[in-house]
């Protein structure tokens, strides 16, 4: 099969749809000069490499030739990978969100030649089935309304910028009061889930940010409710089928209440945030047992996301040999041959394994064969688990390491390698174990040596060239994070001295003064509405860690113009806080560590 553009792409996401029949463009002029110039509206298709139904949709409609053949028609087709342009990701899901009243990926959006969006959805079938329009037919309703009433297309993507613009409105109010953290905290009891841990509804993700905020929060009031919510959690989270018990580390998040049936990619971002939850759990409590799963966590992260000259990578796929799931997940069969009758018993016990399988698959709701390795027994005693588990896993993960193994993204991300910096550096703290120091001061390195311009400004990363896309606001924001915590282990001033110089080039780069918030994009950006990130997504906002950045370092540079700064951003911030609490952990939890 001919190739497509994407061929010359380094994104692994990219990559998958390079041989697909669809002529896929890359995110950029190229692409809008296209559309500009054959007058065809855009079909943006935004993913990423780990994602489940990302493939689906690629398998089903974009490696179909009588599709590809209907959008190579009717659009011209733009491929992203969010991870790399999370600036376009944020501002196009946040049109999806209006448009459709849901989000999610993959994100299909369809725009005019000038990149207004008019239309937008998630995962959309080939065909129409169940009342819901297949995508070779939206195509066809699209071209037919394109080429016959285009001011109604056009004015509704008019009608979606004005309303993009007004999302991104700031609600300035006066600093958190003591008021704003009691209705914070009354928001998360109302959504926790006693049985089980974890906030409803389903599905499930870990939320470290707002367990940090919790168990600060208890050490500011005392309230053993607030350390139960989140200890309990980090408890349930390491023994379900979220926490991979073979190879550790964390799976994205649980499709269940009970942690029990994950989508099974990995990120980075998920180890660094919920290794600092385990790590400020185990300095409250001083259970060894956060501690331990802390270190697990990290020594995942050094075993298999960690590049040899020091970089992190971005993720582990769900998927491998096009199931997902399938290098996670053991036939009982398999184990009868790995394990003698003993150790199988032990698995039957704790983990419920069995011959038809222990989950039923999520499409067909049908026994899968299958077991996840999940703890289904909360009465057994974890130091049992413990002392007995360690030898059987490695006997597993030495047979699960003969399979075919999921596709490693070896992308390297400023903003993720920021927050896995901070991780190994508290992580050093903790345990006084130099290896987690010296990841941290070699991905520091590796960064500086590799991901700079030589006026000091930061690119975003990518894979083996480092220096072809821009960055946003998160680059600079939790690398600044990462590097401060970096500082403060070693002892080194040198990493205080380049946080200082990166958070100057922010300021310059991002910061309305307008508005007084960090914008994604720099302010050469070409997106029609530069989008800002308030509020937490899997990652941090761009906005809390900065405020935490500024006040620590308007201390320690002695720059009161930066104090300013950071009392500006703590008034926008807490308006939408107020509203939303349940979306700002990170910059509560931030509140509670500076004040």
């Amino acid at each position: 099969m001919k190739a497509n553009r994407l061929i010359n792409q380094k994104s692994p996401y990219l990559m998958q749809h390079a041989n697909n029949p669809v002529d896929w463009y890359s995110w950029g002029e190229e692409a809008f000069n296209k559309a500009v110039e054959d007058n065809k509206p855009v079909f943006l298709s935004i993913g990423y490499s780990s994602c489940h139904w990302c493939h689906v949709m690629e398998h089903e409609s974009f490696e179909d030739e009588a599709t590809a053949e209907i959008l190579n028609k009717v659009f011209v087709c733009i491929k992203v990978d969010r991870e790399e342009h999370p600036a376009v990701d944020e501002m196009f899901m946040t049109a999806c969100n209006m448009i459709s009243g849901s989000g999610g990926w993959p994100l299909s959006i369809f725009l005019t030649p000038d990149m207004l969006p008019f239309f937008a959805g998630t995962y959309i079938p080939r065909e129409s089935v169940f009342g819901r329009t297949g995508l070779k037919e939206l195509a066809g309703r699209i071209h037919n309304l394109w080429n016959t009433n285009r001011n109604a297309i056009l004015e509704s993507a008019d009608s979606v910028k004005e309303a993009l613009l007004n999302s991104y409105r700031i609600y300035p109010r006066d600093p958190v009061t003591l008021e704003d953290l009691l209705q914070a905290d009354k928001k998360f009891k109302s959504r926790y889930d006693i049985e089980n841990g974890g906030f409803v509804p389903h599905p499930k993700f870990p939320m470290p940010h707002t367990l940090i905020y919790l168990m600060r929060r208890f050490r500011s009031t005392g309230q053993n409710e607030l350390l139960e919510m989140a200890t309990n959690t980090l408890r349930k989270m390491r023994f379900g089928g979220i926490w991979d018990h073979v190879g550790l580390g964390f799976h994205r998040y649980s499709t269940d209440t009970k942690w029990f049936l994950p989508h099974f990619e990995k990120m980075l971002y998920d180890q660094a945030l919920s290794a600092c939850a385990y790590l400020e759990a185990y300095d409250i409590t001083k259970d060894r047992f956060f501690l331990k799963t802390a270190s697990e966590i990290l020594d995942y992260v050094l075993a298999d996301l960690t590049s040899p000259d020091g970089g992190f990578y971005s993720a582990q796929d769900a998927d491998s040999e096009g199931e997902e799931g399938l290098f996670y997940t053991w036939q009982y069969k398999e184990l009868e041959k790995i394990l003698d009758n003993t150790d199988l018993v032990f698995l039957e016990a704790w983990f419920g394994i069995s011959a038809q399988g222990n989950y039923k698959d999520e499409a067909t709701g049908k026994n899968s064969g299958r077991n996840i390795l999940a703890i289904n027994n909360p009465e057994n005693k974890p130091e049992d688990y413990f002392s007995r588990f360690e030898s059987i896993r490695k006997t597993l993960y030495e047979a699960r390491q003969k399979r075919i193994a999921p596709l490693l993204d070896k992308k390297i991300l400023v903003s993720w390698n920021g927050l896995a910096i901070m991780a190994f550096s508290l992580g050093f703290r903790h345990t006084g174990n130099h290896v987690y120091i010296d990841a941290a001061e070699k991905a520091a390195i590796f960064i500086k040596n590799n991901m700079r311009a030589d006026d000091g400004r930061l690119f975003r990363g990518g894979i083996e060239i480092y220096n072809l896309i821009s960055p946003v606001s998160q680059d600079y924001s939790h690398l600044i994070t990462g590097l401060i915590h970096l500082a403060d282990v070693s002892e080194k001033n040198e990493y205080v001295e380049w946080a200082a110089e990166l958070q100057e080039i922010m300021i310059a780069d991002f910061f309305d003064s307008d508005s007084g918030v960090f914008r994604m994009a720099d302010k050469k950006g070409v997106l029609c509405v530069n989008p800002f990130d308030m509020h937490d997504s899997a990652i941090p906002s761009s906005n809390s860690a900065a405020f935490y950045n500024l006040r620590v370092l308007s201390d320690k540079m002695g720059r009161s113009d930066w104090n300013e700064i950071y009392k500006r951003l703590e008034k926008n911030i807490s308006g939408s806080a107020r509203k939303w609490p349940d979306g700002f952990g990170w910059f509560f939890a931030s509140h509670e560590l500076v004040n």
